[in-house]
């Protein structure tokens, strides 16, 4: 992808983030965007931040992960319990490559518009 390219899309990208917190209430979520950086603070102290990645022509998207792959962790060890997957089945692995293919398909579809 060339410069143009990635820098209207990345612009494009901030826009309709911006415009998706439009209709949210302020004290649920608060945005801040600030040059190549969006920070979204959220209620009960999460924060998320979009920041552009410009070396390499992304945009990267930070914060409350960590909810999502405990949840495929949890949900993977359970599939091995009732032997729905091998007992040698790495609960971590399986949930990092899930949430890995989830992030592509979002990043592609929502934020790119793909």
């Amino acid at each position: 992808m060339d410069e143009g390219t990635y820098e209207r899309l990345a612009a494009h990208t901030f826009k309709r983030v911006l415009a998706l917190f439009q209709e949210v209430d302020a004290e649920d979520a608060d945005v801040e965007p600030s040059g190549d950086v969006m920070r979204i603070d959220l209620r009960g102290g999460q924060r998320i931040v979009l920041n552009t990645q410009r070396p390499v022509r992304q945009i990267w998207l930070a914060g409350g992960q960590s909810a999502w792959i405990e949840t495929l962790k949890r949900a993977v060890r359970q599939a091995v319990d009732v032997r729905q997957l091998g007992a040698q089945t790495d609960p971590e692995q399986i949930a990092f490559e899930i949430f890995g293919i989830a992030l592509v398909v979002h990043h592609h579809r929502r934020l790119l518009g793909y």
